[in-house]
């Protein structure tokens, strides 16, 4: 059996209002984590993404919009947005998150986008092989845009086309990539 990588931490104090940190109770007992482990979750998800997304050019909308929005849309025209969305302004954002452009980096990117835009995603890894399983829940338009975008971003990356897998099907997306 192996050790389990242990981070670096400090304890501090912290004032919190009373409400406040009954909803973080609340919160932790639906989830069944304890109160400290969900506060550095909620504060590693602030400074890894949150803290960066208005310097990235983002912000939020509904999925009821963007799915209203998407099907005004062609499939070929969401690819064609989605190749220039990649092409024009990724990387530059990317960079407002991470110093490293990789592949570790970038799905790593592509678990804190999920969590913070309440996706139903799944993230696996047996063996250096990674299994994501996304389930956007605004339609076939909005799982074609998505697996259009993290194609297009696969495909800047220095692996080869054979070493990744997308399937769309029923609004559902599966990316395989073996390392």
């Amino acid at each position: 059996m192996s050790k389990a990588k242990r981070r670096a931490t400090e304890s501090i104090t912290l004032r919190v209002e009373s409400s406040v940190l009954n909803q973080v109770r609340y919160e932790a007992e639906q989830k069944l984590e304890s109160v400290n482990t969900l506060i550095n979750q909620v504060l590693k998800q602030y400074v890894k993404w949150h803290a960066h997304t208005p310097n990235a050019g983002m912000f939020y909308i509904s999925r009821n919009l963007m799915g209203s929005l998407l099907r005004k849309f062609s499939d070929e025209e969401i690819v064609q947005l989605s190749e220039a969305e990649i092409r024009d302004s990724f990387k530059k954002s990317f960079f407002v998150f991470y110093e490293e452009y990789n592949l570790e980096s970038v799905l790593e990117l592509l678990d804190y986008y999920a969590r913070a835009s309440g996706l139903n995603y799944t993230h696996r890894i047996e063996n250096n092989n990674h299994t994501i399983i996304i389930h956007p829940e605004m339609g076939e338009k909005a799982s074609l845009l998505l697996s259009s975008l993290i194609r297009n971003v696969l495909k800047t990356l220095p692996i080869p086309p054979s070493a990744y897998h997308i399937q769309q099907s029923n609004g559902t997306l599966i990316i395989k990539i073996k390392i």
